[in-house]
């Protein structure tokens, strides 16, 4: 599935970092990305990029990931939902799991917004111990 550009232009400037954060977390949260190899006799032959073809973007390290997944822990279920749903690519859409929830579209911006707040607060305060 081909991932949504997220508009950063909504997100109250504070909370910007955590956003970046929260999507790099999505991108290795989803880890759906295959290596494509050539066949080869030592099986390390790796084709150059297609012209046109994007990057694999860089993955968070695990640890660091995973101190994102603690801080998400701790926001409560209801914020924690429309988080995944909106940084995680999935099958599903955004509008689609935001129906199947059935949340109003200003009720999910204000959860969206509320939850990076409180993942925000949460990831800094572990940061620091």
């Amino acid at each position: 599935m081909k991932r949504e550009n997220i508009d950063l232009s909504v997100t109250p400037p504070d909370l910007r970092e955590a956003e970046e954060l929260l999507i790099r977390y999505g991108l290795w949260a989803q880890d759906r990305y295959k290596k494509r190899r050539c066949a080869s006799a030592e099986g390390q032959y790796r084709a150059p990029p297609t012209p046109g073809e994007e990057p694999m973007p860089v993955l968070m390290a695990d640890f660091a990931a995973m101190d994102v997944q603690r801080a998400l822990q701790v926001v409560p279920r209801q914020y924690s939902r429309v988080l995944a749903a909106v940084y995680i690519p999935k099958a599903e859409s955004e509008l689609s799991a935001r129906l199947r929830m059935g949340i109003k579209r200003r009720l999910w911006h204000d959860s969206r917004v509320q939850g990076l707040r409180l993942f925000w607060g949460h990831y800094l305060r572990r940061l620091t111990k």
